[in-house]
């Protein structure tokens, strides 16, 4: 859903937006890559509802809703998980063995923070102060501003180790 609930979108080999007062489409689009039988990985509208963010392969892509032209790319890696931070303009992806902060208009990346492993899911607080991310050996709690690590646990015996934000 749109940040104001009035859109709403689902993604496979092709991303589709809704109003959803209505059930009216408002746009239909093509993942593009050069590989045949391409799905998104991972779906997040942007701040303001007008643009959407999607992965597929090693691209992240930041997709108007409105202007089907307007496109912007950027290789990162393997991105199976991106969230938008709540009350700013960065998006967080992952990377590989990597957390990436990125400014959610040029796709430039901000801040990066190597993880033990890739990730499965990332959540922030409604204020957009704390994150979780937790991957195949691990989960982590923490304090973006200022950042500290709240706990963290690694592997399956959940002995308490180094954090992606230390």
């Amino acid at each position: 859903f749109s940040p104001d609930g009035a859109r709403v979108a689902a993604a496979g080999q092709e991303v589709i937006v809704w109003e959803t007062a209505t059930g009216k489409e408002i746009t239909k689009f093509q993942a593009k890559d050069e590989k045949i039988g391409v799905s998104v990985q991972s779906l997040e509208f942007d701040a303001t509802g007008k643009s959407l963010f999607y992965s597929h392969t090693n691209t992240l892509v930041r997709q108007s809703v409105e202007d089907k032209g307007d496109q912007l790319q950027a290789q990162l890696g393997q991105v199976q998980v991106i969230r938008r931070r709540p009350e700013s303009n960065q998006i967080i992806a992952d990377a590989g063995r990597a957390l990436l902060f990125l400014n959610s208009k040029d796709l430039t990346e901000t801040q990066r923070y190597e993880i033990p492993s890739p990730m499965h899911s990332i959540s922030f607080s409604a204020n957009g102060k704390r994150i979780a991310v937790t991957g195949a050996s691990f989960s982590t709690v923490g304090n973006l501003a200022p950042e500290e690590l709240v706990f963290s646990i690694q592997d399956s015996n959940r002995r308490f180790g180094k954090s992606c934000l230390t």
